[in-house]
């Protein structure tokens, strides 16, 4: 879809259109679940669970810089280990109790290779701090091999709300665990131990 919009997956019936002020985690997994694609449209998306994308081929869309926030200490959003999933356009916040993860693409120890239909992530950004107090450990965990990345800027705050050595800690802007992961545009900032973790190959 995010390739060519003349294709069947654009279909508007194809697509949930979730709100900030209406959805939550619970309903936006649902419709997930069902098969939809998802747009995600302006806001702050507080969640109490992470949304999990398990479905191949899934678009989640954010329009505006919508913003995911964890807002209990889980992971923001979660995906399986399967062919063709894009993200795009999303804003990731670290919630005030601290996450283990704020994206995590693919299952840890992930051995399916994808390089015919990779898993892609478009415009894709992290915040830990900045708009008030926010912790996560790692921003994003890329597990799955194959996996593309145009974009992102993975930032622990410098400055702004809730800012301080204790105060909005994150250890590793992002860890990849996958072999030929392929990042383009990649920006990490102030994170306590490593900004970059590439611990697979090619």
């Amino acid at each position: 879809c995010l390739s060519d919009w003349s294709s069947d997956v654009c279909s508007s019936d194809l697509f949930y259109i979730a709100r900030p002020d209406v959805d939550t985690a619970e309903t936006i997994n649902a419709q997930l679940a069902h098969g939809k694609n998802l747009i995600l449209t302006p806001g702050i998306y507080e969640l109490t669970a992470a949304i999990r994308v398990m479905q191949p081929h899934r678009v989640v869309l954010g329009l505006g810089f919508a913003t995911l926030r964890p807002m209990n200490g889980t992971a923001a959003m979660t995906t399986a280990d399967a062919d063709g999933i894009e993200i795009a356009g999303l804003l990731f916040d670290a919630g005030p109790r601290e996450s283990p993860v704020l994206l995590e693409v693919g299952l840890e120890g992930s051995r399916t290779r994808h390089a015919k239909d990779p898993i892609a992530l478009h415009d894709v950004f992290f915040r830990v701090g900045g708009a008030g107090v926010g912790r996560a450990k790692v921003n994003l965990r890329l597990n799955s091999n194959d996996t593309i990345v145009d974009h992102t800027w993975i930032w622990r705050a410098d400055h702004g709300a809730g800012v301080g050595w204790e105060l909005n800690t994150s250890e590793n802007g992002l860890v990849v665990n996958g072999n030929d992961v392929t990042i383009y545009g990649l920006f990490v900032e102030h994170h306590q131990q490593f900004q970059v973790l590439w611990k697979g190959n090619g």
